[in-house]
């Protein structure tokens, strides 16, 4: 047997041997003995589980057994077991092929499978659809947001090309139709007929300078849209509250704002603190000293500013019409005998990204005011003697003393010009129609002058009646400059009423301070001691006397007194008013 097992099995390229029921080996041919690494006289009559550990021939239950058997070193073989009879003994034929290499490359199928399942479950995760197509728009691979965000199926789209996709109406367009053109990346808006509205990015993918696949990502755009309008809410309301704030830091700051008592007084400020953040014109109406320049100032500091934002002022009635002319528009070089050779910026040009304050518009000639219009309505203008315009980049403030109304009718200022002044219009009320700020303004005024000039003066009670009493024709002004004045000029920390009644020049003045209303000569107002009370009834009697005089109803009279209409019509009463 084994004479005839060299001869037919000693060039045959797979391992073959022969052993007995005890495993030692019988016969073995040179393919064998390569795949054991070992010659043949080394393993002749050997043990073959000495070589190959795993093999077993006593659990067969059949003629023929097939094993897969992995060596320590790596190797890989495949054996086949076949029984053979030889009278009463049994020998066993052993077949021996390497699969070591067959076995790698099982395994690398096997964790390319697994990547690949991997792959795609991460994929199929992904929030975006994704979308694989090969160079003929054929369609290789979507995921399963891709098949949500698109509503259509997998058997839809698999093997078939984007441009028959197009055709059956599953597609409003392609983005990867507009890659394989361009072969570049691309971006299209998709608005899927089935799903929903998305952008789609396109990516080309090269092999050798070939175009081999487009990979698409698809994106919802109505989340994106969403979280656009929260991000705008939330920017919005923060915007809000940073104004609101920074309103509050201002308002907080300035004691003419925190300690005002007069309502209409808060209303305009309230007015001037929205209109603020806006670039809208303002115009300003008061008498004089009413504290028109606070007002410009207020609405001009209470948004944030960056460093180039000025505030720019200039008196519209103080200065010479040609002169007037320059100083706001400027003007090139030689524009004009005795210009500067260098040219000069004008005040709309300085005032750019900040403010510019027209004081005493109304004062303004009739000839400018029609190129001002002109600068408003087409938000730019030239330089005298230039030809390159310039854009307005400053905000309006306006302010008068003037009447507007009657200036129009007189034709003194156009009313064209006044309605696109008047955007926003805030009227400043004298200091004789907020009597319950004068006390407040007094205070302020006060403790300013005695820092000021190192002083403890303070009012008697009935010098504090007269302030109330008088009509301040000049306004706040008028109170700053006589309350400085009377800072200075007293010897005593007290300033008596006499020393007040000096300041007013003259003797009909001083009798309406003394007894509003009411007839009196100067000496006789002089030796009247009244209490703070009966000087306060008085004047609110005369005050609401004047107010029912000037208003045809009493409820205009009670909006401009800022009282209900029945605590007018109880006052009225009380006082015995016609």
């Amino acid at each position: 047997m084994e004479n005839e097992f060299s001869g037919y099995f000693s060039n045959v390229s797979i391992g073959v041997a022969l052993i007995d029921n005890s495993c030692k080996i019988l016969s073995i041919n040179s393919s064998f003995c390569s795949l054991l690494q070992k010659q043949q006289e080394q393993l002749i009559h050997k043990n073959m589980q000495l070589y190959i550990p795993q093999i077993s021939i006593f659990t067969f239950a059949e003629d023929h057994e097939f094993q897969i058997i992995t060596q320590d070193t790596g190797q890989t073989f495949a054996i086949d077991v076949v029984r053979l009879k030889k009278g009463k003994s049994v020998e066993y034929l052993i077949l021996c092929q390497d699969q070591t290499s067959y076995q790698l490359l099982l395994e690398q199928i096997d964790q390319l499978n697994q990547k690949t399942i991997l792959s795609e479950q991460l994929f199929n995760v992904l929030y975006d659809g994704f979308f694989i197509t090969d160079e003929q728009g054929i369609t290789l691979y979507v995921n399963d947001a891709y098949l949500n965000l698109s509503g259509l199926q997998r058997e839809d789209l698999i093997g078939k090309s984007v441009y028959q996709q197009m055709d059956e109406g599953l597609l409003p367009n392609s983005c990867t139709a507009l890659v394989l053109k361009t072969k570049k990346p691309a971006s299209t808006i998709n608005n899927y007929y089935l799903g929903r509205n998305c952008l789609v990015t396109g990516t080309p993918v090269f092999l050798d300078d070939e175009l081999k696949r487009v990979i698409c990502i698809v994106r919802d755009m109505t989340e994106l849209q969403a979280m656009e309008e929260r991000l705008a809410k939330a920017t919005s309301l923060s915007a809000s509250l940073k104004q609101h704030l920074r309103e509050i830091e201002v308002k907080t700051k300035s004691p003419f704002v925190l300690e005002t008592r007069s309502k209409t007084m808060k209303a305009i400020y309230d007015k001037a603190a929205l209109v603020a953040p806006l670039d809208t014109p303002v115009f300003i109406l008061g008498e004089t000293g009413v504290g028109k320049d606070f007002i410009v100032n207020f609405i001009h500091n209470l948004p944030e500013k960056n460093k180039d934002s000025v505030l720019m002022k200039i008196n519209c009635g103080a200065i010479p019409e040609n002169l007037l002319e320059s100083e706001l528009f400027g003007y090139e070089a030689g524009a004009f005998t005795g210009a500067s050779r260098q040219g000069k910026t004008g005040l709309f040009e300085l005032a750019n990204k900040g403010t510019l304050y027209l004081d005493e518009i109304g004062d303004m000639p009739l000839s400018l005011q029609v190129k001002f219009l002109d600068v408003l309505q087409g938000k730019t203008f030239y330089r005298l003697g230039g030809t390159k315009p310039i854009a307005l980049g400053a905000r309006i403030i306006a302010a008068t003393n003037v009447d507007i109304e009657k200036a129009i009718a007189a034709g003194k200022f156009r009313r064209d010009l006044y309605y696109r002044l008047n955007v926003i219009s805030i009227t400043v009320p004298p200091l004789r129609q907020r009597v319950d700020d004068i006390i407040p303004l007094t205070m302020i005024f006060l403790e300013r002058f005695n820092k000021k000039y190192g002083r403890k003066r303070y009012f008697a009670p009935r010098t504090i009646e007269l302030l109330l009493n008088y009509d301040w024709p000049g306004n706040v002004r008028e109170l700053e400059n006589i309350l400085e004045r009377l800072v200075i000029i007293s010897t005593a920390d007290c300033i008596e009423p006499k020393l007040f009644l000096e300041q007013v020049t003259t003797a009909e003045e001083q009798l309406k301070v003394c007894i509003p209303g009411r007839g009196a000569t100067a000496q006789q107002a002089a030796d009247i001691k009244q209490s703070l009370k009966e000087a306060l009834a008085s004047y609110e009697e005369s005050y609401i006397a004047e107010s029912l005089k000037q208003h045809g109803t009493l409820r205009e009279a009670a909006n401009v007194l800022g009282i209900d209409l029945s605590t007018l019509v109880r006052k009225k009463q009380k006082y015995k008013l016609s």
